[in-house]
């Protein structure tokens, strides 16, 4: 498998055509869906939506997307939520191929173990402090988004012999709730927040108005092939496309059409961003890479949706948050989306309704954890067919995200 990782590189590095790639690998009998060196060594930069890409996507056209789904206790098992409380929203991956999911009402966070087991992270709560999703940075903190109050939250990295700790940064610019965070090339979280962009540093922070009223929300970010973050709106009136001034604000806030009931997205191969229906029956949106007007795809949702995560078999899934129908989009590479049935285990298990869980992301292997809303158990779907891809790969500002 060391040769397929060497020819990987190479890719990257001598500029080689996916063609030449694909024919070489074949030559070497390595071009194998299923196992692909994890690249846990380390060293390997991934600069571009189309490296990710490249590993993502190459060799996996068509393949199985069916899947299993397991349940394992998310150590909140006393939580029973009450009116519109949520144990957590969604998790990030680390670098050591965890996946660390942040607190809403409860305490601790948890780390859900590339093992499968999970294991808690002390924090303490100061004045009624609460967290949504979380980005990961380049130096291997996991800092998670105020959905109440002004602190974010950094889970620092474990040090051998001791368990990880944690920091409680005050944000000088911005107010919560912030719904949703992008991280780029350049190491900078983009999150909105009341109609605001926030920018948002290990120092502080910075806003530019987006021209909505303080009261609408945006659902989500993706980062985008060229540096910029969408912002996804839910209640918001429109599209919005921020271009991000280095690590000190914001150059200019562009309306990109106008849309609405929109809750996150993913990047097709091509680079187009594809935004999820936040209610059944509304419409995904497709957003071209090269700037002209998005398009609603003509087939509606069959559910609410809270985003995608793509996994390592060339398809990304999307978990409905109703609860009513327990059905599944599987979206290719292209953008067709189709609609898989939860199995009857998983009912039983640990869905239980609207809302039991929301967000997928994605292990090095493949695997996805839900990290469970309203559900002591967190999910784990595990798809047939997947491969394992490097870590610097699934942890680009592209993929790695809440």
């Amino acid at each position: 498998m060391r040769a397929l990782w060497l020819a990987t590189v190479l890719l990257l590095a001598g500029c080689w055509s996916r063609d030449d790639f694909r024919s070489q690998c074949i030559l070497a009998g390595n071009c194998q869906l299923d196992d692909v060196d994890a690249g846990f060594d380390g060293g390997l930069e991934v600069k571009r939506w189309e490296d990710v890409a490249a590993f993502l996507f190459d060799g996996v056209d068509g393949g199985d997307s069916a899947f299993d789904v397991s349940f394992v206790s998310n150590r909140t098992a006393s939580f029973r939520p009450t009116g519109n409380e949520c144990g957590f929203v969604a998790g990030v991956l680390t670098t050591s191929g965890s996946v660390i999911c942040a607190p809403v009402d409860v305490l601790p966070a948890v780390e859900v173990l590339p093992d499968g087991t999970t294991s808690g992270v002390s924090i303490t709560r100061t004045n009624g402090a609460q967290w949504g999703g979380a980005v990961l940075f380049d130096n291997g903190k996991v800092f998670a988004a105020p959905t109440t109050g002004s602190e974010w939250l950094a889970i620092t990295e474990p040090i051998p012999g001791n368990p990880r700790g944690f920091d409680l940064i005050p944000v000088s610019a911005g107010s919560a709730p912030m719904t949703g965070l992008a991280r780029t090339p350049d190491g900078v979280v983009v999150a909105p927040a009341r109609g605001q962009a926030v920018i948002f540093r290990s120092d502080g922070g910075a806003t530019a108005l987006t021209g909505e009223d303080g009261g609408v929300e945006f659902a989500g970010t993706l980062l985008l092939p060229s540096g910029k973050v969408l912002f996804v709106p839910r209640s918001a009136s429109q599209v919005v496309e921020v271009t991000v001034r280095g690590t000190t604000g914001l150059d200019r806030v562009t309306p990109r059409g106008r849309f609405t009931g929109l809750a996150g997205g993913l990047l097709l191969e091509s680079g187009d961003a594809l935004l999820t229906p936040a209610v059944s029956g509304g419409a995904f949106v497709r957003v071209p890479a090269d700037g002209g007007l998005p398009t609603s795809l003509t087939t509606p949702s069959r559910t609410s949706l809270f985003s995608a995560t793509w996994s390592t078999n060339g398809y990304a899934y999307g978990l409905d948050v109703d609860g009513g129908s327990a059905q599944v989009a599987v979206i290719d590479r292209r953008g067709a989306v189709t609609w898989q049935q939860l199995p009857s285990s998983a009912l039983d298990a640990g869905l239980f309704g609207p809302l039991s869980h929301v967000g997928l992301t994605a292990m090095p292997d493949g695997r996805l954890v839900s990290c469970g809303c309203r559900s002591a158990n967190a999910m784990i779907l595990t798809p047939h067919t997947r491969r394992t891809l490097p870590i610097e790969v699934m942890t680009s500002p592209w993929l790695n995200k809440w």
